[in-house]
């Protein structure tokens, strides 16, 4: 039986693979969380495998912080869209006080390994007013003190409990 790659990869020993049964050996490559996706085609295996995070390098902001939020370390198989990384990061800023956070995220393929860059600018720190009401209604279970740092869940909470 061969096993085909889609590109090479480190660790993976596939000479003591195909010792085992077929079936076997689908079973194993489909629990590993390099590969993506499996095919057979004239007797052989052809495997696809997610490509691997060789770098992350963050420019601008909180590197530490970013690469916690992204859940990745170099090694990993890279398994997110940028958007998804992107929405991540500005997520944690609009709910921390930076409603105008701009986050890039570029990423290098080479072969089958990951190059992952990621520029950073949060903004400016923003608090709130408190909120101006005008007509004759009664809100219950609003809650937003003066001088707060913005927040994003804070405001559609508040915005739900106003207009329903």
């Amino acid at each position: 039986m061969d096993l085909v790659l889609s590109h090479p990869l480190k660790g993976i020993y596939l000479k003591e693979v195909k010792r085992l049964p077929k079936e076997e050996v689908i079973e194993l490559l489909k629990r590993l969380p390099v590969v993506k996706d499996l095919e057979e085609r004239d007797g052989k295996i052809f495997i696809k495998l997610y490509p691997t995070l060789r770098s992350i390098k963050v420019f601008g902001e909180d590197e530490e912080l970013i690469k916690d939020l992204i859940g990745l370390r170099e090694g990993d198989p890279f398994k997110v869209s940028n958007e998804e990384i992107r929405e991540r990061i500005v997520s944690y800023y609009e709910d921390r006080g930076y409603p105008k956070a701009r986050v890039r995220v570029k990423v290098l393929r080479e072969g089958g390994l990951i190059d992952l860059k990621i520029y950073v600018s949060k903004g400016e720190f923003t608090i709130l007013g408190s909120p101006l009401f005008e007509g004759n209604f009664k809100i219950k279970g609003v809650s937003f003190p003066r001088g707060e740092p913005f927040s994003e869940f804070k405001l559609f909470s508040f915005a739900e409990k106003v207009y329903y």
